[in-house]
Formats: C-alpha cells, sequence, structure tokens
C-alpha cells in the first residue's frame, strides 16, 4: 500500500483487532516507514484489499 491508497480508501478502514508490532528502524525504505508510522496513529488502519476490489 502507498499513501495514495490509504488516503483514498480511508473511508473503508475498521480497527485492527491486535495491534502489528512496528518493524525495526531502517526494515523499512523510508517511504513506508512514513506510512507504516502514519497508520499507527490512525484509530482505524486495517483495509481489507477485498473492498477495495469490489468499488
Amino acid at each position: 500500500m502507498d499513501q495514495a491508497s490509504a488516503s483514498a480508501y480511508q473511508r473503508l478502514t475498521v480497527a485492527e483487532p491486535v495491534r502489528a508490532v512496528s518493524p525495526p528502524a531502517g526494515a523499512l525504505r523510508p517511504d513506508k516507514s512514513a506510512l507504516d508510522q502514519h497508520l499507527h496513529t490512525l484509530d482505524k488502519a486495517r483495509l481489507e484489499q477485498s473492498v477495495c476490489l469490489r468499488r
């Protein structure tokens, strides 16, 4: 996922039942790390792929 997709489908997101642990520093590319950090600030950040495909 990228930031544009996360923003475009934000209204379809749901709460994550179990919060994911952030990956170790340097494990993600800078753009993915920024997205990961952003998603961890949201109450609803889980986006099911099947929801996107139906739209």
